[in-house]
């Protein structure tokens, strides 16, 4: 669906709270599809919304949230997830009628529970909690792109009252800026990224500390580099995904540790045929997610 038949489009002012990486990406992203509108910032630092008005994510910044949310039409929420409940509460008496909500939050059953908890029950029919599956280990507005986005999937996760108007233009606003978009449950959404994302974060972490215990740095190349890379993304962002996701992600956790346990066991045991299997069999299963997303990268569509 072409961007200028969205009625997002047609929205006068969008407020970008936390015009930070992300934040900052999707309003570049709205910039780049036709959105002429205004895209106004709100943070609690000056320098961070100089500098989103500088690189053309935002055309105005301020830390006053309230005055700002008066203003909007929409609302992108883009702050650390422990935050989403005060700036909840903080929005509810200031919002303007039929307000659309949405957020890149990387946990979405927290993100629900704090809307039920703080907003209008006639707010939540405009709330479409979204989590678009893209980043970088670089911080701030300064590191923002567009392109950071495209072909990624963003997931959508509306509620039961989510007025189905509000969630066809949320799902067409992530369309037109290049993400792939897939619906699912927010409790669907928890369990998956734990798998996909939240762990490959955990490990990257304690691949640096166990490097730190163990030494050998003065060896590390490409290798450990690339391995390690997640371990420089934003520690507070992180903190507050692993507590807000902590059920889902100490599941995940506990299957891990089978999986260690197993390959501990064929390692000790000297068992080089089992351990051919194990390889040959993470080889392959990578290897055809990686056509397939290469494929899907090209093409510009999703099979999920």
């Amino acid at each position: 669906m072409a961007f200028d038949t969205n009625p997002i489009s047609r929205l006068s002012t969008i407020v970008v709270v936390g015009p930070g990486l992300l934040g900052g990406s999707v309003a570049k992203g709205l910039k780049a599809v036709g959105y002429a509108g205004k895209v106004i910032g709100v943070a609690r630092s000056q320098s961070t919304l100089d500098t989103a008005i500088q690189v053309g994510c935002i055309d105005e910044g301020t830390s006053d949230l309230q005055q700002a949310a008066s203003q909007a039409d929409m609302i992108l929420l883009a702050t650390p997830l422990k935050t989403f409940r005060s700036i909840m509460g903080q929005l509810r008496d200031h919002l303007k009628s039929g307000c659309i909500f949405t957020d890149v939050g990387s946990t979405k059953c927290s993100v629900l529970l704090d809307a039920r908890e703080q907003l209008k029950p006639q707010q939540l029919k405009y709330l479409v909690p979204s989590h678009p599956m893209a980043g970088s280990e670089t911080q701030g507005p300064a590191g923002a792109s567009a392109q950071m986005l495209h072909t990624r999937p963003c997931i959508v996760t509306p509620l039961p009252e989510s007025d189905p108007d509000t969630v066809a233009a949320i799902k067409d606003m992530w369309d037109a800026i290049g993400m792939q978009v897939i619906e699912m449950t927010p409790q669907q959404h928890d369990e998956h990224s734990a798998v996909i994302s939240h762990l490959p974060h955990l490990l990257n972490v304690m691949l640096v500390q166990t490097a730190q215990q163990l030494g050998g740095m003065e060896m590390a190349s490409t290798g450990f580099k690339g391995a390690t890379r997640l371990a420089s993304s934003n520690p507070t962002i992180r903190s507050d995904i692993l507590t807000c996701n902590r059920t889902a992600i100490l599941n995940v956790i506990q299957g891990f540790e089978k999986v260690l346990q197993s390959m501990k066991q064929k390692i000790d045991a000297d068992d080089r045929e089992g351990l051919l299997a194990d390889l040959n069999d993470a080889m392959d299963f990578r290897n055809a997610w990686v056509k397939d997303f290469d494929h899907r990268g090209e093409s510009g569509k999703t099979d999920m």
